[in-house]
């Protein structure tokens, strides 16, 4: 089912707000500049309260979400909640995003994009109300950056999916410059992680294969220490405590697909 329809385009004021939109994040060079960037000019296309970013800085490194958020209500414990690597609402929208290719809309009315109603239990206990998210993968398939919008004020239909769509570029510029430029101070009620690297996918794929570490280090090049490394931080990413736990969680998470086969092809290509 295709969830991005070609007839709806940028109508009324939407063409100069999206400009404006453009010019402003220009401008953005650090944490205090994007939050009230999100809270001034984004709002004009997605009103939102809460916006809560996860991105990749590295083909090696982990992914790591910050929250923008105007309201009192959504809380520390919350943010944790929402962001946690296996059971978190945002983990869940990223992992469909990257099955589907599609933004995820989820409210007490509507689901777009493959959201499931049972979900609906975590926007209420997280103080979310409704979601909007999208984000950017990388030409391996990872998902690189990952956007997510809640408590939005304007209706939840398939005209925010193009929305999210034209913006999750322009988001993930503004951000990126932002991190290199200045950096955002960690914060820290930060969960760990919520996907493993490149190697590690590489890793897990062999696993799935049945191959040893000995097998996997010849073919990846590697130490048999190194590889038994990632597989132990594979297991403490994917909270499993077996090799085979490990890939049945892989493959309920989509981290799975045929773009890591490719991969592995490209390795030992």
């Amino acid at each position: 089912m295709r969830f991005f329809r070609d007839d709806i385009r940028l109508e009324g004021e939407e063409p100069s707000r999206l400009a404006m939109v453009i010019d402003s994040s220009m401008r953005v060079t650090n944490e205090q500049q994007f939050f009230s960037w999100a809270q001034c000019e984004l709002q004009y296309l997605i009103p939102h309260e809460i916006l809560i970013c996860g991105i990749v800085s590295g083909p090696e490194s982990e992914m790591r979400c910050y929250r923008f958020s105007s309201t009192r209500y959504f809380r520390p414990e919350h943010f944790n909640e929402v962001c946690d690597p296996i059971n978190g609402l945002f983990t869940k929208l990223m992992y469909l995003t990257r099955k589907t290719d599609s933004p995820c809309v989820l409210g007490s009315c509507i689901s777009i994009g493959g959201c499931e109603e049972v979900w609906l239990p975590l926007l209420e206990s997280c103080e979310l109300k409704n979601v909007a998210a999208y984000g950017q993968s990388g030409t391996d398939g990872q998902i690189r950056c990952y956007f997510c919008f809640a408590r939005l004020a304007d209706e939840l239909s398939p005209r925010l999916v193009y929305l999210l769509k034209v913006l999750a570029p322009i988001l993930e510029a503004t951000f990126s410059r932002v991190l290199t430029q200045q950096g955002i101070k960690k914060q820290p009620y930060f969960p760990n992680t919520l996907s493993l690297s490149r190697r590690e996918n590489q890793v897990l794929y062999f696993l799935m294969e049945g191959k040893s570490n000995q097998d996997i280090a010849e073919k990846m090049s590697l130490s048999p220490l190194t590889v038994k490394n990632h597989v132990q931080n594979i297991m403490k990413k994917l909270q499993v405590n077996t090799r085979g736990h490990a890939v049945t969680r892989g493959m309920k998470l989509g981290l799975l697909t045929a773009n890591n086969k490719e991969m592995q092809g490209e390795q030992n290509g």
